[in-house]
């Protein structure tokens, strides 16, 4: 049973680092995006 509850430990902390590796990309792209309306000055 403390098996599985290790398991399931490394399992949430996968799932929070892709998280935010997941922000991290849609930032940049919202960034890259929009970025033609900031140069246009």
């Amino acid at each position: 049973m403390e098996n599985m509850g290790k398991r399931f430990a490394k399992w949430k902390r996968m799932v929070r680092q892709q998280k935010g590796k997941l922000y991290i990309m849609r930032v940049c792209i919202s960034m890259l995006l929009g970025w033609h309306k900031y140069s246009k000055q």
